[in-house]
């Protein structure tokens, strides 16, 4: 009961340090995520400063698609009403982030903003280092003399807008947006997170019975090289197309043990899922010194590996064990990874691989 009552003390100490977060940048976080602009911003605690929160987007646009009653795609198809709806979004997801920064001038510490308008040529740079936040939402000045590890606790906001040349008369645009400030000093990290121990808190959740009970597949996938391994040369690679953590040079010896869960019930999914993050997120909140980097909402990337969670070989920890929780969905169905490895990382072609030892691969016979 006493361990219970702790628990419930840090975790409500975690949380209310967030309010150092200015709230209207957390409301314009809350309506991006609404919309389906981003998922999750990252809780990222791997240097001594403290608890950083961060969120960083980049959109492809098509500007004045938000007027458009329908839109004809290259090939002359229409497109769905549903994904026309997601393109509008990224438009009003603009007019509502340079409302906020027209709003924000007032609590910062300096601002800068650039524009340049023409046909075709729409350019916006705006930034925003803001004051820090009280517990009651007012903002801190800044002392004097501030440095720029104190000044990680003040909000720095960025946004970049710029329209591509117009092609065959079709309009596109890119807009990137990140936010980044320092919610805990105090939760700093001072070592490297124990990889051993959180294993230990999770393999009760891969016997407990909300696993067993659902219809799951598991794989394993085995990559290990040796320091003298020469690696890929790079024509093989690119006929390949191997990407960075397929180790095409590698400098030590390294070893990747990921276990696969595939789901092909979407309900099932989340309920792991959820179930694995709770056990993560309660062992990082009773050892906030500890280096680690973890979203704040679960969800599977659709098409890539989100990830979820990742600690241990950070601070400059030669050789340490790194620890990743991963989470991914395509047509097929919801999969689920965790990633124990050392100067290695999940293969690009984790679906079929069973095991990869100094570049010699070997596969599943069968699909999923």
């Amino acid at each position: 009961m006493k361990r219970l009552f702790l628990s419930i003390m840090l975790i409500a100490a975690h949380y209310a340090c967030y309010a150092q977060s200015h709230p209207k940048v957390d409301s314009l976080f809350t309506y991006l995520k609404e919309i389906g602009v981003v998922n999750a911003c990252e809780y990222n605690n791997i240097r001594q400063f403290g608890l950083m929160k961060s969120f960083g987007i980049s959109c492809d646009v098509v500007p004045g698609i938000d007027k458009m009653s329908s839109f004809e795609l290259p090939d002359g198809s229409k497109m769905p009403d549903d994904e026309l709806q997601k393109e509008k979004n990224k438009v009003l997801a603009v007019k509502r982030i340079r409302h906020i920064f027209a709003e924000l001038n007032a609590d910062a510490i300096e601002s800068h903003n650039y524009e340049f308008h023409e046909p075709c040529k729409d350019s916006i740079v705006a930034g925003l280092t803001l004051k820090m936040m009280s517990e009651n939402g007012m903002p801190i000045e800044m002392p004097d003399g501030a440095d720029f590890r104190r000044s990680n606790q003040y909000g720095k906001l960025y946004f970049k807008y710029d329209m591509k040349p117009c092609k065959d008369g079709i309009y596109a645009a890119q807009w990137e947006l990140s936010y980044r400030v320092l919610v805990d000093k105090n939760a700093n990290a001072t070592k490297a997170l124990d990889t051993e121990s959180l294993m230990q808190r999770l393999e009760p959740v891969f016997k407990d019975k909300i696993f067993k009970n659902k219809k799951i597949q598991k794989r394993t996938i085995l990559v290990r090289y040796d320091e003298d391994f020469k690696g890929y040369d790079d024509k093989l690679a690119r006929k390949k197309g191997f990407e960075f953590f397929t180790m095409p040079k590698p400098n030590y010896d390294g070893e990747s043990n990921t276990l696969v869960c595939k789901f092909t019930d979407e309900e099932a999914a989340k309920s792991v899922l959820t179930h694995l993050m709770d056990s993560v997120r309660n062992y990082v909140e009773l050892n906030p010194h500890e280096a680690y980097s973890i979203l704040s909402d679960d969800y599977f990337g659709n098409g890539y590996l989100a990830n979820m969670f990742s600690g241990g070989g950070m601070m400059g920890r030669r050789g340490a064990n790194k620890l990743d929780v991963y989470a991914s969905k395509d047509t097929d169905g919801y999969y689920i990874l965790l990633n124990f490895s050392k100067y290695s990382y999940v293969p690009k072609d984790w679906k079929t691989l069973k095991k990869r030892i100094n570049g010699k691969s070997e596969y599943y016979k069968d699909n999923w």
